[in-house]
């Protein structure tokens, strides 16, 4: 069956896993956004209206996805929606779907694709796992069925679980690539390019899922080398917020990997 499906958000997420559903035959009517520019742009790509009142958006929609960022799910009570029919889904790592029982919502739920997004590099959903949770086997049905027309990986977790793999996906992501962002600055200092890391990040990834993290550690850290760790240290004395990262991670490895 053809559903329907309002988007409320546009940003980093939106702007993959809409055109993705548009690809496997859902329609979707409309795009809100408080931003019209961004409204458009992703309502243009997937044959949609662009909204940036609430009181514009359909109230008829087979389906729901909230797209937001967690300060705005918690604040869809005061931007009073005129909607609570259809099924109601957000996709936040952290957030509750019990947001939407509140709202007067029948069938609410969760699709939280894992991954990192952003809006200039359209990320293909078929390798991209997503999690999700239900209130009841109406809501399931529908979601279970367009979670697995985008990708081949779909699995039910709970909202304790979820916010466990949002973490794990914070380590492993945001943190990494802020220590990608000062090696990179490293690098340039020294007149290396970006380039240079391709290498070592492929095996230290390629090693961390045969070996396991604490296995996979090498260095000076793990080695208990106090000599370069001070120079390390030392060499970063003009830029102390990096300093402390070192610092902070070199305490880690030495107190935590064994």
């Amino acid at each position: 069956m053809n559903k329907s499906i309002v988007v409320i958000g546009s940003g980093n997420v939106a702007c993959s896993l809409v055109p993705a559903l548009k690809e496997t035959g859902y329609t979707i009517l409309q795009v809100f956004s408080r931003s019209r520019m961004s409204a458009e742009n992703l309502a243009y790509k997937v044959g949609a209206s662009a909204v940036t009142q609430p009181e514009k958006v359909m109230a008829t929609a087979d389906i729901y996805i909230y797209c937001l960022k967690d300060d705005a799910l918690s604040q869809l009570s005061v931007m009073q929606l005129p909607f609570t029919q259809g099924l109601h889904l957000h996709t936040s790592g952290t957030m509750s779907m019990s947001i939407f029982e509140k709202l007067g919502c029948h069938q609410y739920g969760v699709l939280y694709p894992f991954m990192t997004f952003t809006k200039s590099r359209r990320m293909p959903m078929t390798n991209v796992p997503i999690f999700i949770e239900y209130n009841g086997r109406m809501a399931e049905i529908t979601l279970r069925d367009m979670a697995e027309a985008i990708s081949d990986s779909v699995q039910t977790l709970t909202e304790e679980r979820r916010k466990a793999l949002h973490i794990a996906g914070v380590f492993s992501n945001n943190f990494t690539n802020a220590l990608l962002a000062m090696a990179e600055k490293t690098l340039a200092e020294a007149g290396l390019t970006k380039k240079t890391l391709e290498p070592i990040m492929q095996e230290t990834l390629a090693k961390f899922m045969a070996l396991g993290a604490n296995e996979a550690q090498t260095g000076p850290a793990v080695r208990g080398d106090m000599n370069i760790i001070e120079e390390h240290i030392n060499r970063l004395e003009n830029d102390r917020d990096a300093q402390e990262v070192y610092l902070a991670i070199t305490n880690y490895i030495i107190n935590k990997i064994k």
